[in-house]
């Protein structure tokens, strides 16, 4: 699977105002995201632990300075999902067995009108998977 990094004018401004993890967890998404329907995890298994796990530094030979490196914990990693949340850049639609999620502004960027029934849908299947956590 080729992957690569397709983040919209409006994303970007948004993500300007974000912490470094943030910023480095919406691109890994962004190059996870299926752009066919805006779907991030469609496509193969994601997870809290899976992204903190391909985020962190992992250099060839060993460091004496282990301070250096970039750790990153899947804590981390679903503090910053839930704040991309937050902000609008993302939809949860799942966590269980599983990350699925979906880019917004990528889906509002789209001019069909297929599209914009899809995310209708999206938004729909979110507030229903909310009220069966409550």
């Amino acid at each position: 699977m080729n992957k690569f990094l397709f983040v919209l004018t409006t994303e970007n401004k948004t993500l300007e105002q974000l912490s470094f993890i943030d910023r480095m967890v919406f691109r890994y998404l962004a190059e996870h995201t299926d752009y066919e329907n805006g779907i991030i995890g469609g496509l193969g298994f994601l997870s809290y632990q899976n992204i903190a796990f391909d985020l962190t530094e992992r250099p060839p030979q060993p460091r004496r300075a282990k301070n250096t490196l970039l750790t990153v914990q899947s804590d981390e990693v679903k503090e910053s999902i839930l704040e991309l949340e937050r902000v609008g850049l993302i939809l949860i639609l799942s966590d269980s067995k599983g990350l699925k999620l979906s880019r917004l502004h990528y889906l509002r960027s789209c001019s069909d009108e297929r599209t914009q029934e899809d995310l209708n849908d999206l938004l729909e299947i979110r507030r229903l998977i909310s009220l069966l956590h409550q």
